[in-house]
Formats: structure tokens, C-alpha cells, sequence
């Protein structure tokens, strides 16, 4: 039976996972809760039934609420909330680094925040290479206010989210320090890393484990993938819903290795990397004998994740 989805919300992140869900072989979307009438035309265009907010208080067996709006979600019932909606403390977070039990356990569940997904990522895939000691990264964001003139404009640290980053990351990399700049940039974020090992750590295995993950993507600017722009173009050009780029990037030319310490830059789309996420918790939570890497399989198979950027290349494409 599939699982059926209720999105309440027609946000950034709450509109693509509806077409995840869409395009995944086990869900299907039972309708969205949206009140405001600028939306509901286009979420019918999109093929979803517009739904009353009631309808989360009627959820069947195998349905799930996934929760994008800042209103305060059901009580009851299955529920996903995605990262920066509103909740009591209740829902644990989870990423690639939470067990099978997390899933089992619990009716309610966030998706940590796309910084977060992206870090148990990389935690995820480096720890095949050694004993993680601690993380150094600062983040290029873009601008939220008054356009910058006089250059980079630092922004404060210890919020929130760095300290359930703290939280979620602690078994795999004992210490993070995550500093932010407000810089001219537009839509995803820019982390330039130093990652120490209790060992050394070959560069040939650092570039194995990433390429192994199919959200992770390593790629050449001489390939064509010279700045974040060529990226957001590719995933346009490849039809993907709002040019959505789910999985991380990271620059072949930007991993260098220093005795026991990794650098490397990675690009993430905020809005896009934690839906693969958020449907893995679907799939796990209405599906007790699923195991995370069949379910995380399924995922990246229907969202074709990795594969266009393993096997285009800008530069060859031009030219052809």
C-alpha cells in the first residue's frame, strides 16, 4: 500500500517534497493545506488537491503530515516536520547519521537543517577514511538585508542551529566550529572546510568515499562547473522541478590533503538537500521492514540523484 502525503504548507521546501513524493514508487500525494488563494491555483496546476486544515485531524494507517508551514502542527498521527518549521522540542531531529530505531520510535520527527544534512553527509562518507577529530568551516551565505558595499559582514555565531549541529554530529566529529559570512551571493551556501583526522588520511580514499555517495557530487570546473551558477543552470536544464539540486557539491580541485587535515569546498542548496531526507523518514516510518539503505536506495533511484552529474560533462555537452 502506498503511503499517503499530506503537505501542509506550500513553501520552499514544502512544494519540493511534493514532487518527490510524486515521483517516488511507494507515495503519493493525498492533497496540500494551503489558505493562501495566491498558491492554491498553482498547487492545482500542479496536479494536488487543495485540502481544508481538518484533514490532518483524519490521518489513516499509512499516512504521513509533512509539516513546511510556520503554523503549529497536529497532534496526532505521523508527522514530519521539515527543518525550520515550528514545534515544542518534542520531534528528535534525524539525518544520515540517525539509526534505524529513530524511525520506529517516534510519531513525530524533524529534518535537521540543510547545514546539518549536509554535514552527517560528509560525516557519513569520511569516517570510511579514519577517526574524525573536529571540523573547522565558514559559510558564505547570502545577504538577507542591506546589500554589502564595504565586503564581508560577519554574522553571529552559537545560534540554535550550530548547537543541534553540535548535537546531531557529536558521535561522529567530537568538535565544529561553523563561523558565517554575509557575502553578495545568491541561493545556496558556500562552506570552505578544514576537517582534521586522528590519523593521517589519503586523498585517493578521501575522493573514493565521496564519489561512493550518490548525494554527494564531485566535479571539475574544468568540467564546467565553474561556479555555483553553472550548477543551479544544469539542474534547470535537466527539468528537474524548480532547478531543485538535492545533493551537495564539492570541488575536485578544492580537496587537498595536509598531514592529518582534509580541505575542501562545498556548495548547498538549502532548499532542495533536505527532501531526500525527509522522504527516507517517510518511507522508514510507514514501513517497519525496510532497512535505511534500501530505503535511502529507493530515494535516490526515483529522484536520480548523483547520476546526471556523474555522467555529463558541461564542456563535452557544449561542444557536441
Amino acid at each position: 500500500m502506498s503511503a499517503s502525503i499530506i503537505i501542509v504548507g506550500w513553501s520552499l521546501i514544502g512544494k519540493r517534497v511534493a514532487e518527490a513524493v510524486s515521483a517516488q514508487p511507494d507515495m503519493k500525494v493525498r492533497g496540500v493545506v494551503e489558505d493562501d488563494g495566491c498558491l492554491t491555483g498553482l498547487i492545482r496546476a500542479r496536479g494536488h488537491q487543495i485540502l481544508p486544515a481538518s484533514a490532518v485531524a483524519s490521518l489513516g494507517q499509512n499516512s504521513v503530515v509533512v509539516q513546511s508551514a510556520e503554523t503549529a502542527p497536529p497532534a496526532n498521527g505521523r508527522i514530519i516536520l521539515a527543518p525550520h518549521a515550528p514545534q515544542d522540542g518534542s520531534a528528535p531531529l534525524f539525518s544520515a547519521l540517525s539509526t534505524p530505531d529513530l524511525f520506529r520510535r517516534h510519531d513525530r520527527l524533524q529534518a535537521a537543517t540543510a547545514n546539518t544534512l549536509a554535514f552527517a553527509r560528509l560525516a557519513a562518507a569520511l569516517r570510511q577514511c579514519g577517526t574524525l577529530r573536529r571540523w573547522y568551516s565558514t559559510v558564505l551565505m547570502p545577504a538577507r538585508s542591506a546589500p554589502i558595499v564595504d565586503g564581508l559582514d560577519p554574522l553571529e555565531t552559537d545560534i540554535p542551529e550550530d548547537l543541534a549541529l553540535a548535537r546531531e554530529l557529536a558521535e561522529a566529529v567530537p568538535e565544529i566550529s561553523l563561523a558565517r559570512v554575509a557575502v553578495p551571493y545568491t541561493h545556496s551556501q558556500l562552506h570552505l572546510m578544514k576537517i582534521d583526522f586522528e590519523g593521517g588520511v589519503a586523498r585517493g580514499g578521501v575522493l573514493e568515499s565521496l564519489e561512493s555517495s550518490s548525494r554527494i557530487t564531485v566535479g571539475h570546473a574544468k568540467d564546467g562547473w565553474r561556479s555555483t551558477a553553472d550548477l543551479q543552470e544544469f539542474c534547470r536544464n535537466l527539468g528537474r522541478p524548480h532547478g531543485a539540486r538535492p545533493e551537495v557539491f564539492i570541488w575536485h580541485e578544492s580537496i587537498r590533503v595536509e598531514g592529518n587535515s582534509l580541505f575542501l569546498m562545498m556548495d548547498v542548496e538549502p532548499e532542495s538537500v533536505p527532501v531526500p531526507e525527509m522522504i527516507d523518514a517517510i518511507r522508514l516510518m510507514t514501513n517497519p521492514a525496510i532497512t535505511i539503505s534500501a530505503a535511502t536506495a529507493v530515494t535516490d533511484s526515483a529522484l536520480q540523484l548523483g547520476a546526471p552529474f556523474k555522467t555529463f560533462s558541461l564542456t563535452k555537452s557544449c561542444q557536441n
